[in-house]
């Protein structure tokens, strides 16, 4: 039970938001369906990146 929800989570905290990203910026031809289910390493970086911005903003102008 605990496996199915740390995977939901990393699915919507790690995955989703990187292929968002990916999908807007850089392929329009591509679903949005598709770029998520590529499992690329990029979409983790740009999490990463989007969550470490919005903790960043959110303890700077606190």
């Amino acid at each position: 039970m605990l496996e199915i929800v740390l995977q939901f989570f990393r699915e919507i905290l790690m995955v989703i938001p990187g292929a968002f990203i990916r999908w807007v910026f850089l392929s329009k031809e591509k679903k949005l369906k598709e770029v998520i289910l590529e499992e690329s390493p990029y979409n983790y970086i740009l999490s990463y990146m989007f969550i470490g911005v919005l903790v960043f903003i959110i303890v700077f102008f606190k």
